[in-house]
């Protein structure tokens, strides 16, 4: 990850190598999340057989930045095939080891655009990637309801607590501040739509698959965290007042929200 965001700063820009280099740089962030969580609850071993494992990390000595150059790219290339291999081995029944080995294998194969890349500084950039027009929102019991061609995208802003993790990882679905439609799940590769949607803390945002493929599932444990000087945000097959609430909420403590249990933003 390091070397990815160092290397970025030696390459000239704008320039799409820049732009490959840190989206490979960021998503490896998420993929190495779901690895430490998996990784914390497994036991540490026979002699410690009541404690979780975890992650270890060895910071670089030396975080400079590889030269811009071909040798570089395809060093980057092949570790990025070497981590896909390797996740290729672990513990496929982990839906958290699955889902990282699916986001490294397409990482691989985005990594090999850096072959085709040269040296020499980017002209102007081309055009924007065309947008497609999403089909219009349905509103469905106060909630918003977007049909793309693979998932289908559900936002309820009564939950919202602008957390932002929509806008920030998947900046060509989710526009902020636009007047009009503002979803458009087909700008995005399916598979990293659903990773973002999930990492939605209070559940505002909600994802169903029409490709068929393996639905949001709860974690293993239930979780819960206190957000700073926020809510708490709890992940689990939850019900509330005696209805199911899916697997992400945050819920008031400050007492202000008035859309209780949920937060509002009250507390701002």
């Amino acid at each position: 990850m390091l070397r990815l965001l160092a290397y970025s700063y030696a390459v000239p820009g704008p320039n799409p190598e820049k732009s490959l280099v840190v989206d490979l740089g960021i998503d490896l962030m998420k993929v190495m999340s779901l690895l430490g969580e998996s990784a914390a609850r497994r036991p540490a071993g026979p002699s410690n057989p009541h404690c979780n494992a975890g992650m270890s990390f060895t910071a670089l000595r030396d975080s400079a930045p590889l030269p811009h150059n071909a040798a570089s790219r395809r060093f980057f290339v092949e570790r990025m095939a070497e981590l896909s291999r390797g996740a290729r081995k672990l513990d496929q029944a982990d839906e958290r080891i699955s889902r990282a080995t699916s986001m490294l294998e397409a990482l691989a194969t985005r990594a090999q655009q850096l072959d085709t890349m040269s040296d020499t500084p980017a002209q102007a950039a081309g055009p924007e990637p065309q947008q497609h027009t999403p089909a219009p929102a349905a509103l469905i019991d106060g909630a918003e309801v977007v049909d793309g061609e693979k998932v289908q995208i559900t936002f309820n802003g009564k939950l919202c607590i602008h957390a932002r993790f929509c806008v920030t990882g998947a900046p060509r679905v989710f526009l902020a501040n636009v007047k009009g439609p503002w979803i458009h799940p087909d700008d995005m590769d399916s598979e990293e739509l659903m990773a973002v949607a999930r990492e939605c803390p209070s559940g505002a945002i909600q994802y169903r698959r029409r490709d068929g493929g393996r639905e949001e599932q709860p974690p293993p444990v239930n979780l819960i965290m206190v957000r700073e000087s926020g809510p708490y945000a709890f992940r689990g097959d939850l019900t509330l007042n005696g209805k199911k609430a899916g697997y992400r909420a945050t819920l008031c403590r400050c007492g202000a929200s008035k859309n209780k249990p949920y937060c509002d933003g009250s507390h701002h």
